[in-house]
């Protein structure tokens, strides 16, 4: 299905916050908004849902929601929105749930699209329960199995995992990565989890105070010294390669992101050839003149640091680091990675940008 861009210029004042934004979005993959809390991305999401009064204009497939003189209600939008909690209609069962859903659908559904979604989501033991005899996972995945089953030109995420606990949330992301992979639907998705927003992005917008501080490609921006570094300590960079090598004896994994050496990882159930994407913290890099030895870090790039800047935190600073390419990888440039260090460290390093350095990561600590 071919979409247009979804565009939005918004203002929203709610004293003492204001929210101002002037957005175009791609129209196909997984836009991310990224932020601290209070940063306006729920209001944002909202705002284009219909549910937050805005000034502006809101423009979607060729159609104005907002502006130009016309406002469309949110039930005419063509959108499905996922809150923070799941939402279920508590009396119903999962099954009459999805047939609620299924009565307002924006278009005609063949029994095997639900069965598909039911099949992709991994909630058939369900359909007979009721959302209180789920987990908080199956109740998150039944949500947005009933959204889908409107089917939405375009569809809301709203922190669908924060009500989540970690266990939760690393069961339900793989499913979210099926939906990206197998659903011909833009997502918008709300987070104020970096490592959210490296593992399911495409394009990524950062907010702050209400004002876009970044925004663009998933590489470009997560590898930006200006995205926001006040949302928790996993700021980092996502990277993409390819399994070159698997080490039987040691259960290791051996990436190609077009530096001149690989990336060691924990094997898993990876298999050589397979194209993969690490989330590399920021927390997770530390620098040196010179290669190390006699320790236990596995992963030690050769980089040149591109940029170095004051922190928000006075105490530290983050460069930005491109690791020097090999020669004969296809592609012309590698990700940049981000790593936070001590003012000190820097200082007694005698950092500068325009230096190479050693880039030390944790084989153990990638994801």
């Amino acid at each position: 299905m071919a979409v247009s861009e979804l565009i939005t210029k918004i203002r929203v004042d709610l004293e003492p916050f204001e929210l101002n934004v002037d957005l175009t979005l791609p129209p196909k993959g997984v836009s991310v908004i990224v932020g601290p809390s209070g940063s306006g991305k729920t209001t944002l999401l909202r705002a284009i849902a219909g549910l937050q009064p805005c000034d502006g204009e809101i423009w979607f497939n060729g159609d104005y929601w907002q502006g130009n003189g016309r406002y469309r209600s949110t039930e005419k939008r063509p959108l499905a929105y996922v809150f923070q909690e799941a939402s279920l209609f508590p009396h119903m069962t999962v099954e009459q749930n999805f047939d609620f859903a299924a009565r307002y659908s924006l278009r005609h559904t063949e029994a095997s699209y639900r069965n598909d979604l039911v099949a992709l989501f991994d909630i058939p033991h369900t359909l007979k329960r009721t959302p209180n005899q789920l987990s908080g996972g199956e109740r998150q995945r039944a949500a947005i199995v009933r959204a889908l089953l409107r089917r939405p030109d375009i569809l809301l995420l709203d922190e669908p995992l924060a009500s989540l606990d970690e266990t939760r949330k690393h069961e339900i992301l793989p499913y979210l990565e099926r939906l990206k992979n197998d659903v011909e639907l833009p997502i918008l998705y709300v987070t104020h989890s970096a490592y959210e927003a490296a593992r399911l992005g495409d394009y990524i917008v950062a907010l702050e105070q209400g004002r876009i501080v970044s925004q663009g490609d998933l590489y470009d921006v997560m590898g930006d010294p200006s995205f926001p570094t006040d949302i928790g300590r996993e700021a980092g960079t996502s990277v993409t390669g390819t399994v070159e090598h698997i080490d039987p004896q040691w259960h290791l994994a051996a990436i190609d992101i077009g530096a001149r050496t690989p990336i060691i990882i924990p094997a898993g159930q990876l298999t050589v050839g397979e194209h993969v994407r690490l989330w590399i913290r920021a927390s997770d890099i530390s620098l040196s003149h010179a290669p190390l030895s006699d320790h236990s870090i596995s992963n030690s790039l050769l980089c040149d640091i591109s940029d170095l800047r004051p922190a928000p935190n006075p105490a530290l600073a983050i460069a930005q680091l491109t690791p020097k390419r090999n020669i004969n990888a296809n592609s012309g440039m590698t990700t940049p990675l981000i790593t936070r260090i001590t003012q000190q460290s820097a200082t007694h390093l005698g950092l500068k940008p325009g230096q190479s350095v050693y880039a030390h990561i944790k084989t153990a600590a990638l994801i």
